[in-house]
């Protein structure tokens, strides 16, 4: 917001995506927090890709998934985006 004039006007936030960035797909997300921010770590988790891999897996009990992308926001910010997530999916079930 800007003060003009004794006056306060609003901005429009437009977002738009950056050449050379790009969309990220994540089926798995692991969050944790401090209590100043709160990490959020997006993961694709993907069957093994041959025999050998899930009889490792089978044996260790440990399945390895690299982060794809993480987003570490203030706790307020958290706050509103947890608000911005239940408000879209409301609309989903109407």
């Amino acid at each position: 917001m800007d003060k003009k004039n004794g006056q306060t006007e609003r901005l429009k936030i437009l977002v738009y995506r950056a050449e050379g960035s790009q969309r990220v797909y994540s089926n798995y997300v692991e969050v944790t927090n401090t209590p100043l921010d709160v990490s959020i770590k997006f993961c694709d988790l993907k069957p093994p890709a041959n025999p050998e891999e899930l009889e490792k897996t089978k044996k260790d009990k440990i399945v390895r998934i690299p982060v794809l992308s993480e987003i570490v926001l203030p706790v307020e910010i958290a706050k509103a985006f947890l608000e911005a997530l239940r408000s879209q999916l409301e609309k989903e079930k109407k």
